[in-house]
């Protein structure tokens, strides 16, 4: 089952004509301005600086955070990931409903961007264990593919779940074999962006 994944990272490729996407960057910017309400995953609307971990003023972002302009799930036009030390944010928005939303949200510094619709949950604070997980947008939702998670200390383990499997130890050379093709793609990751080359130099 793990070896029929495609862990190979997908290149962002985006469809918007120059006019839609100085829209896009526009309502990204008003957005980070808290001009703009988000409807969050609660379904409320609030303000980028009231999401959950965010709290941060609009002067403090070009230095505080990496972003991600681009595709992020497939659908050939811009999203905003958002990712500081606490949390990783994806914002998405409807230009057809003219509505922007919370696309994905972990309050976790160990989201990494892999690809469009590619996320790479890395956990090893923990100690004598390490945690990893491959995130997909899958029928118009993040879903977590895969699983592994390994015993770095004695007695050591080497655990995948995957589709109703959970905590399976394939032992060390079964795990080396399948999970050698996800830990290659982790190493090159989508490069991420400053708030400058997104949006410019702040007036």
């Amino acid at each position: 089952m793990v070896g029929t994944i495609d862990f190979t990272i997908k290149a962002p490729v985006m469809n918007i004509s120059p006019e839609e996407d100085v829209i896009y960057r526009d309502m990204y910017l008003k957005t980070l301005k808290n001009e703009v309400l988000i409807i969050d995953s609660d379904d409320q609307e609030k303000y980028f600086k009231d999401l959950y971990k965010v709290g941060t003023e609009f002067e403090q972002l070009p230095s505080y955070y990496s972003y991600y302009y681009t595709d992020l799930d497939g659908d050939e036009a811009p999203e905003l990931g958002i990712k500081s030390n606490g949390y990783t944010y994806i914002l998405k928005y409807d230009m057809e409903n003219n509505k922007m939303s919370v696309h994905f949200r972990e309050a976790t510094m160990h989201i990494t961007i892999l690809g469009t619709g590619q996320l790479w949950y890395h956990d090893r604070l923990h100690a004598g264990l390490s945690r990893d997980e491959f995130i997909i947008f899958i029928n118009d939702e993040w879903k977590t593919l895969i699983k592994f998670e390994q015993g770095v200390n004695p007695p050591e383990f080497f655990c995948v779940s995957i589709d109703g499997y959970v905590n399976i130890d394939i032992g060390e050379n079964n795990w080396n074999k399948v999970t050698l093709p996800f830990f290659n793609a982790t190493k090159s990751p989508l490069p991420s962006q400053s708030f400058e080359e997104v949006f410019g130099k702040l007036q």
